[in-house]
């Protein structure tokens, strides 16, 4: 399969993310279902969507506090599949776990990219989910100067979003098994390849946790080994986890210890970044 072939492929791998399958997160913690939660915020409106994105908050946060928060970023998908991707299960167990590790964590509905063609509407739409939550920090209980972006998937080309001037409140990057570039010919293709970006704005790039899933697919694999040559020559920190039996989505597909394992060292990771509060019972 040549490259075009499995990005656009890579696009669509997000079937055993979808609703009607309902996985779950295969990594847990205590207190994980007593977080507050607050539901449908709207943080942004278009001609064709209005965009919500639910906050996960420690369940004894206290009206003045201000926490680091986790804003995860899922992948591409077709439109219908994306309208409600906040409230798949393992996305709502993903803000738990956040909350519950002492973080607000954010989950979102972002538009498609509509098989690549429409990469900057995602890109708008992430960056004003940002903008929202740093713009109400106050409201929302956030630090605005203390956020994690942990991507997955199809999102991958948008880590570019943390990358260069003005993105100091970015304290850490995430990225499990991402495409890391759009299909060759796309517009603006360098701006949606992240290791070009990692290598244009190295100095300004935050430190990174990169997860491969080792059956995964070899072009999506290829690259994450390609952003991390470019990693290392550029010095910009990174550290590197690799499920070796995993394929895609191991994180909801692979209950073993070694997908718990790499979750648990992730929240390790964003602690050392950016501590959390200390939950209470």
């Amino acid at each position: 399969m040549n490259r075009f072939a499995w990005s656009i492929m890579a696009g669509y791998l997000l079937s055993g993310f979808r609703a009607e399958a309902q996985p779950d997160l295969v990594y847990r913690v205590p207190h994980m279902e007593k977080v507050i939660v607050r539901s449908n915020l709207v943080y942004k409106s278009t001609a064709n969507a209005t965009l919500k994105a639910d906050l996960y908050l420690p369940q004894t946060v206290s009206s003045n506090a201000a926490l680091p928060a986790i804003l995860f970023v899922l992948g591409d998908d077709e439109p219908e599949q994306l309208r409600n991707a906040k409230d798949w299960k393992f996305f709502q167990s993903y803000g738990r776990l956040a909350a519950a590790s002492g973080y607000i964590g954010v989950t979102f509905n972002h538009r498609s990219s509509e098989n690549f063609q429409k990469l900057s509407d995602v890109r708008s739409d992430i960056e004003d989910l940002v903008r929202y939550v740093r713009g109400h920090a106050r409201d929302l209980n956030v630090d605005r100067d203390r956020l994690c972006l942990w991507f997955f998937s199809g999102s991958g080309p948008h880590l570019r979003l943390a990358m260069g001037e003005n993105t100091n409140f970015v304290r850490c990057l995430v990225a499990y098994y991402p495409l890391l570039a759009s299909p060759p010919g796309t517009k603006d293709e360098i701006e949606y390849s992240s290791v070009e970006q990692l290598k244009r704005n190295a100095p300004r790039v935050p430190p990174i946790l990169m997860v491969k899933a080792r059956r995964d697919g070899p072009v999506l694999n290829g690259l994450i080994d390609e952003f991390r040559k470019a990693a290392s020559a550029a010095r910009v920190p990174l550290e590197y986890l690799e499920h070796p039996t995993g394929g895609h989505a191991f994180d909801i597909l692979n209950d073993d210890d070694t997908s718990r394992k790499i979750i648990r060292q992730t929240l390790e990771f964003i602690r050392a970044q950016s501590p959390p509060v200390t939950p209470t019972d």
